[in-house]
């Protein structure tokens, strides 16, 4: 028996059917309970809309809009807008899950570092960093930075916490903070050579907030040689047992306590010069693999590309069909 895939679009929901008539309905019932004669399978996900200011927003930027509120894209170039400079990923393109922005924005990116190469834009260099001042210790000493913001304070001990920290073996100092306020980056460096620290533990919100601006700042103070880990207790303790003070305490207590086990058994990065090669391997020579290569291209890089058969193509080369675009 053979099956038909067989897309269907309306505002507000998106579904796919394999259907094993000829007869294609225009519209996909608004109930998902409804059943259709003539369909083994119907799957209905979740409602897809385009976001709201969609048309206010491409009104402002001179994009057009597709027939179901949409950025309106190349079928060649997803990414691309009529509008020289314009790219799009995510939502604003169509209806997508999480993998497919994540893919579009990459996509996206790559698109505009080719796009601004091409128009004369200069590369952004990286800072100089200095030196590293801080030497390897074979038995470093380590800091607990506690943040007291009030998101913090109002579902977990902090006192308590503070006071479990000190005590656990191989803590040299516990401190709180309010990490949020702009003063601690410069509280917490001067209390990391005060107290010649090289293992840090940073008891405050999400790692992905957090952790690539203190590196940064230890790199601007010449200090990439400690080692630093973040520990998300708000997420991970205070919010997910809200209302419970005491379970949630102990729980960031028994992250801290993980995570000072875990940073006094890194080995913490230096500052080192090393030489790029300006080159690329792009493996595959489908139409992803040839499309990447020449882009990388565009960026000045030198490109091998790879493929096993004997010509390159892909998937393209099966096509029945050729893609027509107007």
């Amino acid at each position: 028996m053979e099956y038909r895939r067989r897309p269907f679009f309306r505002a507000g929901c998106m579904s796919l059917c394999l259907s094993q008539t000829r007869r294609v309905p225009g519209w996909m019932p608004s109930s998902s309970a409804t059943t259709l004669i003539g369909y083994s399978i119907c799957s209905v996900i979740d409602s897809r809309l385009p976001p709201d200011g969609a048309r206010d927003l491409a009104a402002a930027l001179g994009i057009e809009l597709d027939t179901h509120g949409f950025c309106q894209t190349s079928p060649l170039s997803p990414v691309s807008t009529p509008q020289p400079g314009i790219f799009v990923a995510g939502a604003f393109s169509g209806p997508c899950d999480v993998i497919d922005a994540v893919t579009q924005g990459s996509a996206a990116a790559t698109a505009c570092a080719a796009w601004l190469k091409e128009n004369g834009a200069s590369p952004v260099k990286s800072p100089l960093l200095p030196p590293s001042s801080v030497a390897v210790d074979p038995s470093p000493r380590t800091g607990v930075f506690i943040c007291g913001c009030d998101r913090l304070a109002a579902n977990l001990d902090l006192k308590g916490l503070e006071e479990y920290c000190r005590s656990l073996p191989g803590v040299d100092m516990v401190q709180k903070l309010s990490l949020c306020d702009p003063p601690a980056g410069e509280q917490l460096l001067r209390a990391i050579n005060e107290n010649g620290l090289g293992r840090v533990v940073v008891a405050a919100c999400s790692a992905r907030a957090l952790e690539p601006v203190l590196k940064a700042r230890l790199d601007q103070a010449g200090l990439p040689g400690v080692g630093l880990k973040i520990v998300n207790i708000l997420d991970h303790a205070a919010r997910i047992y809200s209302g419970r003070v005491e379970m949630a305490t102990r729980k960031a207590g028994d992250l801290v306590r993980m995570a000072i086990a875990g940073v006094k058994a890194t080995v913490p990065y230096m500052n080192e010069e090393a030489t790029v090669t300006p080159a690329a391997l792009v493996i595959g020579g489908g139409a992803a693999g040839m499309t990447a290569a020449l882009h990388l291209g565009d960026l000045g890089y030198e490109v091998h590309l790879v493929e096993k058969e004997s010509q390159l193509g892909g998937n393209l080369l099966r096509m029945q069909r050729k893609l027509t675009i107007n």
